[in-house]
């Protein structure tokens, strides 16, 4: 039951140190791509409320499965790596539209 304990609060610091490292990031210039963008900073944001929820409800249960803890990391992940790549194609997008001229 302790490992159950210790675990979910290794989640959970996880999924804080998440949101406040895309506390830092922008949309910037996406185009129609920015509501993927807010949609994948929600699932960031939400997945420690699901970790916290699951931290009080399902660290005491006797078996090893625990859906909301799966739910919170895959939103978390999901939402990393959305950004992830839309910001790799928001700097690829930056660097393809420099005029040749201008170097």
């Amino acid at each position: 039951m302790r490992m159950m304990y210790r675990t979910a609060h290794i989640y959970l610091l996880w999924a804080s140190l998440l949101n406040l490292l895309a506390a830092n990031q922008k949309p910037g210039a996406l185009g129609k791509l920015v509501t993927l963008w807010w949609l994948s900073s929600a699932a960031i944001a939400f997945s420690p409320f699901l970790i916290l929820f699951s931290f009080f409800f399902e660290s005491g249960a006797s078996d090893l499965t625990r859906p909301l803890t799966r739910q919170g990391i895959f939103f978390a992940v999901f939402g990393v790596l959305v950004q992830v790549i839309l910001s790799h194609r928001q700097k690829g997008g930056v660097a393809t539209q420099r005029n040749p001229r201008s170097l």
